[in-house]
């Protein structure tokens, strides 16, 4: 009866393991969480087809949509949404002549 015990203890624990190792045993919640939120934030994520000329930059450009916020536009946040609403575009590289989606803000945004 002792054996009987022992070899499920140890099938037990190799379950254990496999699990512990494959699922995990707290979930991921902040990856879902982030996911979430960026589905959220493109939502919200609205665009302005612009024609750009020569000389002009995103953030020039974005700057001129959104004078309302002055200067509380953050570069990175405006970068990642330039990409978001362009994907096959790159930012560094854009243009003259061509069209692109800018990034809108509201007011309430920052």
């Amino acid at each position: 009866m002792k054996r009987f015990g022992l070899y499920i203890f140890i099938i037990l624990f190799c379950v254990s393991i496999y699990k512990d190792l494959t699922i995990g045993i707290i979930p991921d919640n902040t990856s879902m969480n982030q996911n979430i939120g960026n589905k959220m934030e493109e939502e919200k994520l609205t665009g302005i087809s612009m024609k750009v000329d020569k000389g002009d930059t995103i953030l020039s450009v974005v700057e001129e949509i959104n004078d309302h916020l002055g200067n509380k536009l953050d570069i990175s946040e405006i970068m990642a949404d330039f990409k978001t609403l362009n994907p096959k575009a790159d930012p560094i590289k854009i243009q003259p002549g061509e069209s692109y989606y800018f990034p809108v803000y509201k007011k309430g945004a920052e």
